[in-house]
């Protein structure tokens, strides 16, 4: 949220997204004065926010979501705080509908392959870390040998 006193003036944004397979989405954004120098990194002066999404199984069919959203200004600002919570629900109440109907359409029809666009690169690098954690898990795994009398 940007007061509006400052909606002319310009700024660099930056973003760092992480996810970590399968469920933990981090992302951190930074607004800056214009010139902001990554490699000096002094955040004096910048809006920064913090927001992570843990998604975990409920049942085979059901998942809870948790989520933050932080701010490094205005904290005693109440309405800075409702407009970060309002903004990520409006999203995911968006998704939600979306994410809804993929599940019935995915229990109705089991069969169900589903395919990605190729020119979406996060997806398959998802997909393809998805699956290598997936074979990592079925593969059975020579036991360690371990010296017992080295223990003794």
């Amino acid at each position: 949220m940007i007061p509006e006193s400052e909606h002319d003036t310009k700024l660099d944004r930056c973003n760092d997204m992480r996810l970590h397979v399968p469920g933990i989405f981090l992302m951190e954004t930074l607004f800056a004065p214009v010139g902001f120098d990554k490699e000096k990194n002094d955040r004096s002066g910048c809006r920064q926010y913090r927001n992570c999404q843990f998604i975990t199984p409920e049942t085979w069919h059901t998942t809870h979501f948790f989520w933050n959203y932080l701010h490094n200004y205005e904290l005693n600002n109440d309405t800075v705080t409702e407009s970060l919570k309002d903004s990520l629900l409006e999203g995911f109440l968006e998704d939600k509908v979306i994410i809804e109907k993929q599940q019935k359409h995915l229990e109705e029809n089991p069969d169900f392959e589903p395919r990605g666009i190729g020119g979406d690169k996060a997806l398959q690098l998802f997909r393809n870390t998805w699956a290598e954690k997936l074979k990592l898990e079925i593969e059975p795994t020579a036991p360690e040998k371990v010296n017992v009398k080295a223990m003794i």
